[in-house]
């Protein structure tokens, strides 16, 4: 007997290594995206798209950095290559909320779509009542299913970006700031 998997819908999770934690300015990384997001540096500047409210952030290697870690202990654990695609922010600032959306252009596949995305909070102050990502899928004839997951920092959370997510109203009093990191299927190039 041989099973076929035609679709597969994952969530991992992992606390990065201290190493790679000590090596990351992290001052400088919320600097930059505070700035860029100040600046209205938007990924699509039209607010219908969910985009808009995703940062557009230049290059800096600790945006890397936490890319490259993050693929390779996805290959250690899962034995699937991925390629570091590219990188935004979230900032939402007390009681905003990121409503639900994936990473896959239906207009655009081949181009603007991903295989595995990531978040990685840089800034959630713990309460109480942690912000959680939630995500919503269907499974068989068990429909409008939901899983949460409460954001911290330094965890790191990877996900088949074909899955509907989204982020939970921020319940921390202060701006909560996220890295959005994105990979491409390294089998499918």
């Amino acid at each position: 007997m041989h099973k076929i998997t035609f679709s597969e819908k994952f969530v991992v999770t992992n606390k990065i290594s201290e190493t790679l934690k000590k090596s990351l300015d992290k001052k400088l990384i919320i600097k930059e995206i505070t700035r860029a997001w100040k600046n209205n540096e938007r990924v699509n500047n039209e607010d219908f798209y969910t985009e808009y409210y995703y940062t557009k952030l230049q290059f800096m290697k600790y945006y890397k950095w936490i890319g490259e870690y993050a693929a390779d202990h996805y290959f250690q654990k899962h034995d699937h290559r991925i390629l570091f695609a590219g990188y935004s922010a979230i900032v939402l600032r007390p009681n905003e909320s990121l409503t639900f959306h994936n990473h896959v252009n239906d207009w655009d596949y081949h181009n603007d779509s991903y295989d595995v995305s990531a978040l990685y909070p840089l800034v959630v102050k713990e309460n109480k009542n942690p912000t959680n990502l939630i995500f919503s899928y269907s499974n068989g004839r068990f429909k409008k299913q939901k899983f949460k997951i409460p954001l911290h920092e330094n965890i790191l959370t990877m996900f088949s970006s074909h899955l509907q997510h989204a982020i939970l109203p921020n319940q921390t009093g202060k701006n909560m700031i996220l890295l959005s990191i994105k990979f491409l299927n390294a089998d499918s190039l």
